[in-house]
């Protein structure tokens, strides 16, 4: 009995470690999401480029 529980603790724990690395790593990412919806919402492109200027191209009209 007194191994099962050595055995379940230590799996409990280890469990407890890897999330903790899980969480961080979903708090970079959801970081650099919100970087990139801002830079979006501010004209630039994801990664924080300037967007090139759009040419506009007239569409011929149907006949």
């Amino acid at each position: 009995m007194r191994k099962l529980s050595f055995a379940l603790i230590t799996l409990f724990c280890a469990g407890m470690l890897q999330s903790c690395q899980t969480m961080a790593g979903f708090g970079n990412d959801l970081s650099h999401f919100g970087s990139g919806v801002s830079n979006t919402a501010s004209g630039k492109t994801w990664d924080g480029k300037n967007l090139q200027p759009r040419v506009h191209v007239p569409v011929p009209a149907p006949r």
